[in-house]
């Protein structure tokens, strides 16, 4: 069985690399674009009513315009029983687009039972919209890991074979021409004149 050679090894490991962060690509864009389409709406200002299956965190989003502060929107969020749900502000930047409307995460907050949750904003924003629902950011953080990844595993296959293409091309120009039969030598014995 012939041995392979480790470009050849670098460049099979590198195809493998790219087609699995492909995959991983494609599966977490799909998770956060499906994520994003399941989030439940209201305009600003208004309510939004969201069934929470079990005790959740639950992330409060703000699409259109810049985002406001807490304050600014004054959100309010009653729970199963007519309780207070305290919120607190989402800690990373964490943006999306939807609807050619750019959503932000403003605030998160834990729902601490299952049941139906009510988020209201005072805020007066024409345009803009409330969306809740579980937090995106993993799916989203995945989605951008996985690009990295392609374009360095493409970067690094493209090398590759770029190095591959180079040693081939040395190893034809440095054949012995006495390995081409179109090139004709003298014997080392026979006799040099001037004419030739």
């Amino acid at each position: 069985m012939a041995r392979k050679s480790p470009r050849s090894l670098c460049l099979a490991v590198s195809i493998l690399a790219t087609v699995t962060l492909v995959a991983l690509l494609a599966t977490g864009a799909l998770n956060a674009f499906s994520g994003v389409d399941r989030l439940a709406r209201a305009s600003v200002p208004g309510v939004v009513s969201v069934n929470a299956p079990r005790a959740a965190e639950m992330v409060v989003y703000h699409e259109g315009g810049a985002p406001a502060s807490l304050n600014e929107l004054g959100l309010r969020v009653r729970g199963p029983g007519g309780v207070t749900v305290a919120t607190r502000p989402y800690g990373v930047d964490l943006r999306y687009r939807h609807d050619h409307q750019v959503g932000t995460a403003v605030a998160s907050f834990k729902a601490p039972a299952a049941g139906r949750y009510l988020i209201s904003t005072t805020a007066a924003e024409p345009g803009a919209r409330l969306a809740v629902g579980g937090d995106l950011g993993a799916a989203i953080m995945l989605t951008d890991l996985a690009t990295v990844g392609v374009g360095l595993a493409a970067l690094t296959a493209l090398a590759v074979v770029v190095a591959l293409v180079l040693k081939r091309s040395r190893w034809s120009s440095r054949r012995r021409p006495a390995d081409d039969p179109g090139v004709r030598f003298r014997s080392a014995t026979a006799p040099l004149s001037l004419a030739d």
